[in-house]
């Protein structure tokens, strides 16, 4: 990506990226970068993707695709430990300050935890694996 950025010949491609991580990148060239497709089901109506064409309507049928960022703690936090950063990273979240963040960046928001977060994230693998199957991206 440096050496794209930098204006060498044979350099990137093309790129998977969080719509936060891939703005930074545009902003800093977007003459040589431009964002193709969003892996979304319905093309994004607000922010500085908005109108950008769905991957499925450029023939990538997928439409349900995303990095995601979560927080774990080491294991044999007590419940009551749990409880506390469960609640500390629920007021971040609800916070105007992470709304806007959210916002600026084309972020979509979801907070999950517990059980809920542990399923999410076994679901979230095998989404992973069966895409990078499907289209090759690994053998």
């Amino acid at each position: 990506m440096a050496a794209a950025l930098a204006g060498h010949q044979g350099g990137v491609v093309a790129t998977v990226n969080n719509p936060s991580e891939g703005l930074a990148l545009y902003n800093a060239s977007p003459k040589q970068l431009r964002p193709l497709c969003a892996f979304l089901p319905a093309s994004p109506t607000t922010g500085v993707y908005s109108g950008l064409a769905t991957c499925k309507s450029q023939g990538i049928p997928i439409d349900d695709y995303f990095i995601m960022r979560g927080i774990m703690a080491a294991p044999g936090l007590s419940p009551a430990q749990q409880a506390f950063w469960v609640d500390v990273f629920k007021k971040v979240y609800d916070s105007d300050e992470w709304k806007k963040f959210m916002t600026d960046n084309a972020l979509q928001p979801d907070f999950r935890t517990g059980l809920d977060f542990r399923q999410f994230l076994s679901q979230y693998q095998q989404l992973h694996q069966d895409i990078a199957t499907k289209f090759k991206w690994v053998s």
